[in-house]
């Protein structure tokens, strides 16, 4: 029957690479694979070789150091509130993310500490 399997490459867009072609992240997919769930990796050996699986891609938002932005863009445009770039951690993050960005709104404790949170904050490159 049908199967449906995640599996992500992540390719940063330049103007002067070309996009890797289906068949190419489908190998690096099939490595980590492998190494990760190695009878798993086997079981679909015959579909992987057959070239029979189907892709979707798109882009994600990510940002240069791969950490979602939460909180006031900037001290310039402290009613301008962002929560994105997530990434491939979109599923791990989210959720941890609106809460923090709730806690600020709301005036609330903060669910991770300052520290981290700092992380997050949109303006952090220029600090």
């Amino acid at each position: 029957g049908e199967r449906w399997f995640v599996g992500a490459s992540y390719q940063p867009v330049h103007a002067d690479e070309p996009e890797w072609p289906d068949d190419k992240n489908h190998g690096a997919n099939a490595l980590r694979l492998e190494k990760l769930a190695p009878e798993l990796f086997a079981s679909l050996t015959p579909e992987l070789e057959s070239g029979a699986l189907q892709a979707w891609k798109g882009q994600r938002c990510v940002t240069g150091d791969r950490m979602p932005l939460v909180g006031p863009v900037s001290a310039a445009l402290p009613d301008v509130w962002v929560c994105a770039g997530f990434g491939s951690r979109g599923l791990s993050l989210v959720a941890l993310c609106a809460e923090l960005l709730a806690a600020q709104w709301s005036g609330r404790p903060w669910p991770l500490p300052y520290s981290l949170a700092y992380s997050l904050i949109p303006c952090r490159k220029r600090l």
